[in-house]
């Protein structure tokens, strides 16, 4: 259970500095590990919370030259929907009303105007969506979610577009996003949402990298703007900031 503990803050703690000798007993006793969950079905619970946070990665990659005997069969490998108080409604994908997944469209679409990408609608990566209604029952406020990662958000005014971040920050625990550095008001707007820029170019890379196996060996890292800008090595896409809670 320690061990439990220990891979749990690895998972959700990306920048946590790791003493080499805590990291040798970790790999040492990973063989351990493996079998007494492998042996203790009914505790394989205890392994839910390592995964579904902004590092998980990093706890597949420690096992990824043993047997682990199935012990993660069956368990989301991200969040399946974040948490919200104060009149905000979340849903994961699967379960969201249809009606309601109308109306989130039709507002995303009108919001983003003629820079709008339909590819980016409710795609295969999105998996969950957090929202907010008027006493109509019109969207004002909408985040479209990636595991932890905001992955689109869209809102009347940009005061909404904070108070509802800040609330998805206030009640989970590590949200991240990527931002265009083009995005200048969005990026201004992260401090009072309870959102940071990373500018430790490793740091990105390791969250990058955790989250989107693909970036490995592939990011640019670069300063633009006063910002650690990331971009995908032939991508042609516009440099993008990293934030988190």
């Amino acid at each position: 259970m320690k061990m439990v503990g220990a891979l749990k803050q690895i998972s959700r703690i990306p920048n946590l500095k790791i003493p080499v000798e805590t990291m040798e007993v970790i790999n040492d006793s990973l063989s351990m590990f493996i079998d007494y969950f492998s042996n203790n079905p009914n505790r394989r619970h205890k392994l839910k919370p390592l995964f579904g946070n902004i590092n998980s990665g990093q706890i597949l990659k420690l096992f990824e030259n043993f047997d682990t005997k199935d012990i993660f069969d069956g368990i989301d490998m991200k969040k399946s929907k974040l948490k919200v108080s104060n009149g905000y409604y979340s849903s994961a994908i699967a379960e969201l009303d249809p009606a309601i997944r109308s109306k989130l469209s039709t507002f995303i679409a009108s919001q983003f105007g003629k820079r709008f990408d339909p590819s980016k609608l409710f795609n295969d990566k999105i998996n969950s969506v957090a929202y907010e209604l008027d006493e109509k029952g019109d969207v004002i406020s909408c985040c479209l979610i990636d595991g932890e990662r905001l992955y689109t958000t869209s809102a009347v005014n940009s005061e909404k577009i904070v108070n509802l971040v800040s609330n998805l920050c206030k009640n989970n625990y590590n949200i991240w996003s990527t931002i265009s550095i083009t995005s200048t008001l969005l990026i201004n707007l992260c401090p009072k949402a309870g959102l940071h820029v990373v500018e430790d170019s490793d740091l990105i890379e390791k969250i990058l990298v955790s989250n989107y196996p693909g970036y490995k060996d592939k990011i640019v890292a670069e300063t633009k703007r006063g910002h650690t800008v990331f971009s995908k090595k032939d991508s042609g896409d516009t440099p993008q900031v990293l934030v988190m809670s």
